[in-house]
């Protein structure tokens, strides 16, 4: 280990350089799957070095407009819903006599595969799951009623005109 005379010498050691910073001044965004090389890393700008780093863990995205950069930085806020959301379908099979720890790998197991190599039109495959008549159809039909995806749109818009 060597401890560098300023950050500028420290700099010019470096082939490439991570830093942590606030989302808002952020240039990539680097998610946990990157620890299993299975990342999708929005860059911006898209520089070789950027793209060649995420590129090796994962998928290198290069995002040329700044403003859809920032909105894939909000977007990547709804981790801890979306698992919440998880969660909460764990407990309710847990009250309905699931063990929990089998709930929770179930819900799991059932949510990590569905998207994977099915296409990248969610909306689509969302209607491709949603059976005419059977319970998929009839429990998105109830969020939607409710206007639980109206929310999620409009909670989004107002964090990134936060």
């Amino acid at each position: 280990m060597a401890v560098a005379s300023d950050n500028q010498a420290l700099v010019d050691g470096c082939a490439v350089l991570v830093l942590a910073i606030r989302p808002q001044d952020a240039r990539a965004i680097p998610l946990p799957p990157v620890a299993r090389r299975a990342g999708f890393t929005p860059v911006h700008p898209g520089g070789a070095a950027a793209r060649d780093l995420f590129g090796r863990l994962g998928e290198a995205a290069v995002v040329e407009d700044e403003d859809a950069f920032g909105a894939m930085s909000v977007a990547s806020g709804t981790i801890a819903a979306h698992l919440r959301y998880l969660a909460a379908i764990g407990r309710w099979l847990s009250r309905q006599g699931v063990a929990p720890e089998q709930a929770s790998r179930y819900v799991a197991s059932v949510f990590a595969g569905v998207t994977l190599g099915e296409g990248d039109d969610l909306a689509e495959l969302a209607r491709s799951y949603a059976t005419p008549g059977g319970i998929n159809e009839r429990f998105a039909a109830m969020l939607d009623e409710a206007g639980t995806f109206d929310l999620v749109e409009r909670s989004l818009q107002a964090i990134r005109d936060g």
